[in-house]
């Protein structure tokens, strides 16, 4: 079962393009969103961010996870 907290820390980096704005939006650590990341990807069993060095971008799965999780949260909450 996807955890709603992996995809909002997964949304937070897409929104605001970097591990540590995203920390700075969710209000936790820059390592909490790297974890995250990292487990939401584990369960779905694919690549969701690709790492080169400082620099986190969506893979195009991560881009199709972004836009259901967009969707989640607008639904969720108008």
């Amino acid at each position: 079962m996807l955890v709603w907290d992996d995809l909002r820390h997964l949304l937070a980096l897409a929104e605001e393009g970097s591990l540590s704005g995203a920390a700075r939006a969710l209000d936790v650590e820059h390592a909490t969103v790297a974890r995250r990341i990292a487990a939401l990807e584990r369960h779905v069993t694919t690549k969701l961010v690709d790492r080169r060095g400082n620099r986190y971008t969506l893979t195009a799965a991560g881009q199709s996870v972004v836009g259901h999780a967009r969707r989640m949260r607008d639904e969720a909450y108008g």
